[in-house]
């Protein structure tokens, strides 16, 4: 068989030629076509997997986010369980506060009832037992014992020291004029009162001025002062030692605190 050389190589000219209209016609777009195809699909892979990845973000958030509310919220409600716990305490505190404090007013407000109750049955007593005593003294009063009392308070003048007498002997030296006032329960008659200016004299010297005075507010005795000293001899000095004796008996007997509150008088001496 003989080749016809020309008629090949048109042949193949002609293959070449469908070769490149086939490639410029036909493959170059469907490669450009699957090319874009193929960029289109690896762009929605990726944009998926963008999403996915800001999904995981935002449920790894969300996980956070609730872990967080629920560790806050078990401390709000621990510090909540706290604060009510804290407010029980103190509002128990101050309810025990309040009944202690109204059951020591009640107590106090009890004893200072039972303090005045026991003041009066005490006062009454010691009334009693004085009223008693000075009218059994009034009674028994008379001149035979006006000069017993004169004659036992010269007696008890001449034993007195000087401790005792120095006190007078002052309030004599400040004044002007050295004056006494002997006040008797009964008025002194001259027998009387010369025994006793002869006695008062010989103690704090002969220029004294003694003036003799009577008072009812005596039961039985004798008082002589100077200024704001007083030395006395009376019944009712020993009537008021026997009110306080028994005033101090009741009040230790009762375990109540004596009354610190006295009334302002003259420093006194009583022998």
């Amino acid at each position: 068989m003989q080749i016809d050389w020309f008629t090949f190589g048109a042949q193949v000219f002609n293959f070449l030629i469908l070769v490149a209209l086939l490639h410029r016609l036909l493959y170059r777009p469907i490669l450009h076509a699957m090319e874009e195809r193929e960029a289109d699909i690896v762009q929605r892979i990726e944009a998926a997997e963008e999403q996915r990845r800001a999904a995981q973000r935002e449920q790894d958030e969300y996980r956070k986010l609730k872990e967080e509310l629920a560790s806050a919220r078990e401390q709000y409600l621990s510090e909540a369980r706290a604060d009510v716990e804290t407010w029980r305490l103190e509002a128990f505190d101050h309810a025990r506060q309040d009944v202690d404090q109204q059951r020591q007013e009640w107590r106090r407000a009890l004893h200072r009832e039972q303090q005045r109750l026991l003041d009066g049955l005490r006062e009454r007593a010691v009334r009693q037992v004085q009223q008693i005593s000075r009218q059994v003294l009034e009674q028994l009063a008379d001149t035979g014992l006006e000069r017993q009392i004169v004659s036992r308070f010269i007696e008890r003048l001449k034993t007195l020291d000087d401790g005792q007498l120095n006190p007078i002997r002052e309030e004599l030296g400040h004044g002007d004029g050295s004056r006494l006032v002997v006040r008797t329960a009964f008025p002194a008659d001259e027998e009387q009162q010369h025994r006793l200016l002869q006695a008062l004299r010989d103690l704090f010297g002969d220029q004294l001025d003694i003036a003799f005075e009577s008072t009812t507010e005596l039961v039985c005795g004798i008082e002589l002062i100077a200024a704001d000293r007083k030395l006395a001899w009376n019944v009712d000095d020993y009537l008021e030692s026997l009110d306080h004796a028994l005033t101090v008996a009741v009040e230790h007997a009762e375990s109540v605190r004596p009354d610190d509150h006295t009334a302002r008088r003259p420093a006194t001496t009583t022998f």
